[in-house]
């Protein structure tokens, strides 16, 4: 083989490679930028102490624990139904149980499938960004922004759709101080329970024991009439509608040994 063909082949080779790392994904350098900002923004928040810790809190009408040792997790809710009977939900590493007064109810897969989701999804929201480091997440760095007058570093989240759960078609906008990496805006688009785009916005940041909580307004807006990609905008010139509050109420954090 003449020394320009084996150049030729070298090149082509290297080439091949070279697109096999980067696949369809952004490079390596925009993947790293996104998993730094979240490992600081979990550093920032104390994140680590929920890696052994029980902490308790209310949500609305309902009571959350979470327990988390060694990668083994138990999250417990408990409300009244409407009919005054007092529910109690169980998610593990192996199950989701249902009790009723007392009683544990048989459920169907499906059934326990979408009960789980509720339970998982107070705990998901209550403690971000710690969950982003989970290995079902997809993090992309998209560009520094300005929200009322301040940048934030913009991440998108998506998942895989293993170990995604049922909801792994959502995609997230996550917004970060740059300076103290403090989580102040997200948004996501959720294709669940008739789906819909919300556009959340933090308050009432305190440090319970080590571990700072937030709270939020919730806003919404109509998918048919926004881009959801720039929503942070939209934010920003006051096109949204306020939903909702989301405020965790008596937060009790309890390290673990």
């Amino acid at each position: 083989m003449s020394r320009i063909n084996v150049i030729w082949l070298v090149v082509f080779v290297f080439g091949i490679m070279s697109c096999k790392d980067q696949g369809d994904s952004p490079s390596g350098k925009i993947d790293n930028q996104a998993h730094d900002i979240v490992s600081k923004a979990i550093e920032a928040m104390g994140g680590h102490q929920l890696d052994h810790a029980k902490v308790t809190f209310d949500f609305r009408d309902q009571s959350l624990s979470y327990y988390n040792k060694n990668g083994q997790f138990r999250y417990t809710r408990t409300f009244p139904d409407t009919a005054g009977h007092i529910i109690k939900d169980t998610l593990t590493n192996d199950d989701f149980v249902r009790y009723k007064d007392g009683q544990k109810l048989d459920l169907t897969s499906e059934e326990k499938e979408a009960l789980k989701g509720g339970v998982n999804s107070i705990i998901y929201f209550a403690f971000l960004p710690y969950r982003l480091q989970d290995a079902a997440v997809i993090k992309e760095y998209i560009d520094q922004v300005n929200i009322k007058g301040k940048p934030y570093e913009k991440i998108k989240v998506s998942f895989e759709q293993e170990g995604g759960g049922t909801d792994h078609e959502d995609v997230y906008y996550y917004y970060f101080d740059p300076e103290d990496y403090s989580l102040d805006y997200l948004a996501y688009d959720f294709h669940v329970n008739d789906g819909g785009i919300r556009f959340r916005s933090s308050y009432n940041e305190r440090t319970v024991d080590g571990l700072t909580v937030r709270d939020y307004i919730n806003y919404m807006a109509n998918p048919d009439s926004v881009d959801y990609s720039r929503i942070e905008q939209y934010y920003d010139d006051d096109e949204l509608k306020e939903l909702s509050r989301v405020e965790l109420k008596n937060v009790k954090v309890e390290p673990l040994k």
